[in-house]
């Protein structure tokens, strides 16, 4: 993407599709490292409250009817806290296929857009190969027309030349 983004000709097009491109790549970054964020979040949370929960079950031994119920909310909480987590990292990862869909749609159009100027290219150089050979035909027909005028320049000078002798000879 970035070389495509490089190649374009056209300075301000360049410059409008490398900061599209630098936005999409911050924004890629950032949701990767949520999606990270989350994952490492959610395996820690686990891992302490499986430790805390074990600690308590273990320390408690004779436990009244309280501490169940506290261990019940506990484990209601992190459940809750679990589904959070884990719609977090699906809000994530939705938001990473989107930005992705979004850079492959870039990409398309960048190749499209690149596709339009190598035509536009190649019909430019095409014309200029037509001006060259209509060049080189007009000044063939410009030196053809210069010669012609000479020649019928010293066609009329010999003509009237002879038309003066014949009179003079006649007069004479």
């Amino acid at each position: 993407m970035d070389l495509e983004a490089r190649s374009v000709g056209d300075a301000s097009a360049k410059t409008t599709m490398l900061s599209k491109l630098r936005d999409y790549k911050s924004e890629l970054a950032t949701r990767k490292r949520e999606a990270r964020e989350a994952s490492a979040g959610e395996g820690a949370e686990d891992a302490r409250d499986a430790l805390l929960g074990a600690a308590e079950r273990g320390l408690g031994g004779v436990g009244s009817m309280e501490d169940g119920t506290a261990n019940g909310e506990r484990e209601m909480e992190t459940t809750e806290r679990l589904a959070r987590t884990g719609e977090r990292i699906r809000e994530s990862q939705r938001s990473l296929a989107e930005t992705e869909d979004l850079g492959v749609s870039i990409l398309q159009d960048l190749q499209g857009q690149r596709e339009t100027i190598q035509r536009s290219r190649e019909a430019l150089h095409g014309a200029d190969d037509t001006i060259a050979r209509s060049r080189k035909i007009l000044s063939s027909m410009s030196r053809r027309a210069t010669a012609n005028k000479v020649y019928f320049y010293g066609v009329a000078g010999v003509l009237t030349v002879a038309i003066l002798i014949i009179i003079f000879h006649r007069l004479a």
